[in-house]
């Protein structure tokens, strides 16, 4: 869904969308340098829900604002697994998104949005398949 909508945005986005994404990117930003992991985790989904709406696709906003609800638990233990620090690195990696968006470059997006996915999918891989798994409490 992160390169489907990121893709769709790069195309049909206005400039009013930006500003929205934009505002979601400083306030993840802010969260990330704070280590505030329910801040994160919050303002991560409006930025990508802030994607999806700017590509203008009712179907994939529903889908995706769905599994950014569903996926919020396993972000705290992403989240949990940098000790709360997430690497600027992730920070950055939005930016470039946003910028790929901005660009319309839409193969730059999809290339951006693919590698932000399996950055995320590899990391709560490893989570549950290390032997000191994490402590959550539900």
């Amino acid at each position: 869904m992160y390169r489907v909508t990121t893709k769709l945005a790069a195309q049909y986005h206005r400039a009013d969308d930006l500003v929205t994404i934009r505002e979601y990117q400083a306030g993840f930003a802010d969260a990330a340098r704070a280590g505030d992991a329910l801040a994160m985790i919050s303002t991560n989904a409006a930025l990508h829900a802030a994607i999806a709406e700017a590509g203008r696709n009712p179907y994939f906003l529903t889908l995706f604002n769905r599994l950014l609800d569903e996926g919020r638990r396993l972000l705290r233990l992403y989240y949990q697994s940098y000790g709360d620090r997430l690497p600027q690195q992730f920070v950055d990696e939005h930016e470039e998104i946003i910028a790929a968006i901005e660009a319309r470059n839409v193969d730059e997006a999809d290339r951006l949005a693919r590698l932000h996915a399996e950055q995320i999918v590899a990391q709560i891989q490893s989570i549950f398949t290390r032997s000191d798994r994490l402590s959550v409490e539900l």
